[in-house]
């Protein structure tokens, strides 16, 4: 495949279609750490977006990424976050903490600093999992695009973090996957 020649280090772990409606407000700034962070290093997850639809101007739902170094660290503050939230899921002795919350000042930055490709129908954006990226507007037509979500062929996959979202029901079908296949004992 494709993949397997441009990143023979990595595999598909998971994919799925996306089809945004015209007055889709689009969806704001996010990284993906909420549904796949039961990785040990889930910043080394890539995501693979080809638009099925043409995003070329403001309205289509192009996709908007950050990469300066600034978002980045923003997002891993994001991550540790989130991976302690939901490791609390797994073993509710670990202390709560305050759920993360961008500022306005944090928000600006992003939408200041975004980038947002014009892509043809079949392009594909290559990113980490690490920048935030948000989904634009649809305003007319449809927009619908295929994902990808690779990770490295040696990834190491955290066992209370996968039973977490588990127990939230998030990602099952490759939750489950990975839980038979490294974790037999707790299936």
């Amino acid at each position: 495949s494709t993949i397997e020649q441009l990143l023979p280090e990595y595999r598909i772990l998971a994919d799925l279609y996306l089809e945004k409606t015209p007055n889709d407000k689009g969806f704001p700034f996010h990284t993906d750490f909420d549904s796949i962070g039961f990785m040990e290093h889930p910043e080394d997850m890539l995501t693979v977006w080809i638009p099925l639809t043409p995003v070329k101007e403001s309205g289509s739902g192009q996709l908007s990424i950050v990469m300066e170094e600034g978002a980045v660290r923003l997002s891993l503050i994001r991550e540790a976050n989130q991976l302690h939230s939901l490791l609390r899921v797994a073993d509710p002795s670990v202390p709560e903490h305050p759920p993360f919350q961008m500022t306005v000042q944090e928000q600006e930055y992003l939408e200041r600093t975004k980038f947002t490709p014009s892509l043809d129908a079949g392009d594909a954006l290559l990113f980490c999992n690490a920048f935030f990226h948000k989904s634009e507007d649809v305003l007319q037509g449809k927009r619908a695009a295929y994902i990808m979500r690779l990770v490295p062929k040696d990834a190491k996959f955290n066992r209370a973090r996968l039973l977490g979202l588990k127990k939230l029901g998030q990602n099952l079908a490759v939750v489950n996957e990975l839980l038979e296949q490294y974790y037999p004992d707790v299936v």
